[in-house]
């Protein structure tokens, strides 16, 4: 995929592995309300219908009060949300049971506990290259635009929001560790 494909991929297979899981023990909040609160702003940008259709069909559960758990993925009635949950839900990798050995994980919790820091990333990931693709939209018009289409109120308008887009481009990656050009 050459677009931002993976990293929407990427987040539905979190909701549909963990979405019905408590993300804030505080006030019991499912991760599937963190997934879905954190992609509102980017769903218009999802370049994969699919995945968009996922995060909509789950936005219309949740506003009914009822969180999605795996049962309801792969007994859905549109086929393609079935397969994808399927697969997602499945793993062709077996963890090595070292448990058992009595070599226990040191520095971080059981892949399966990490659901948290998984969604966390996982949606820092894809605002960061949805904000990458608005902020290059925004430098195209910038860039572009005429000498009257400067003088408008429009376009000064259009330079704050790239200016915002640059701060909240530049946190996420602060918060991933990664550097922005």
């Amino acid at each position: 995929m050459r677009n931002d494909g993976w990293q929407e991929r990427a987040v539905c297979a979190i909701l549909i592995n963990y979405g019905h899981e408590i993300f804030e023990e505080t006030n019991a909040t499912p991760v599937a309300n963190f997934i879905l609160d954190s992609v509102q702003d980017i769903l218009t940008y999802f370049d994969i219908p699919l995945y968009r259709k996922i995060i909509e069909n789950v936005d219309e559960r949740l506003k009914a009060g009822i969180v999605p758990d795996h049962t309801w993925y792969i007994s859905h009635p549109d086929e393609e949300i079935r397969t994808f949950a399927v697969n997602a839900l499945s793993s062709p990798y077996v963890y090595a049971s070292w448990d058992k050995k009595e070599m226990f994980l040191q520095t971080q919790k059981m892949p399966d506990e990490n659901y948290v820091r998984d969604a966390t990333n996982g949606l820092l990931r894809l605002q960061l290259r949805k904000s990458k693709k608005v902020i290059k939209e925004m430098e195209t018009y910038l860039h572009n635009a005429s000498i009257d289409e400067k003088a408008t109120e429009e376009y000064i308008i259009n330079l704050k929001v790239y200016q915002v887009l640059i701060g909240q481009r530049n946190e996420i990656a602060a918060k991933l560790g990664t550097v922005t050009l």
